[in-house]
């Protein structure tokens, strides 16, 4: 469908992409519907239809981005200038992602220390304490300071060690 609709043009493209769009939304088959998308954005945009694509782009750049599907993001994202809109970066995950301030708190949870002390050394109340390691723990996958130390050692190869 994507294909026939790709040589075809005007009113006929933008109809053949909406309608590979919607079998692919059933169909569950992200990267070929973050595909469909951004060539459903751009033909919207090509047309004039600057608000029609953009409501296509942002969740093509999103689902292009979160499955790693970086050629397709980077199209979705020059679609999404070209139309006036700055892209979202998508949340990172990962120790590449931790700010400064949850990389320390994640280490000095790994270490053994509670909340309270943790907010005592770096003179922060025991909520932002809670926050950061909130942050930490949606960003590295784990759910508990066992895991975090785990994930704090091993992290994944070639990440850079503060983020």
């Amino acid at each position: 469908m994507r294909a026939a609709a790709l040589v075809a043009e005007g009113p006929a493209r933008i109809a053949g992409l909406a309608a590979a769009e919607t079998e692919l939304l059933a169909a569950n088959v992200p990267l070929e519907l973050a595909r469909v998308r951004c060539d459903l954005g751009a033909a919207l945009r090509a047309a004039g239809k600057r608000r029609e694509a953009k409501v296509v782009l942002e969740p093509a750049y999103a689902q292009a981005s979160k499955i790693g599907a970086v050629r397709i993001a980077e199209r979705a994202a020059e679609e999404l200038v070209a139309v006036g809109v700055r892209p979202r970066r998508e949340p990172a995950s990962g120790l590449a992602a931790l700010t400064p301030s949850e990389r320390r708190v994640a280490e000095l949870a790994a270490g053994g220390n509670t909340n309270r002390e943790i907010a005592q050394s770096l003179f922060v109340t025991q909520k932002t304490v809670e926050t950061h390691l909130g942050h930490v723990y949606d960003k590295l996958g784990v759910r508990s300071r066992h895991k975090l130390h785990r994930a704090l050692e091993a992290g994944p190869a070639g990440s850079p060690a503060h983020g």
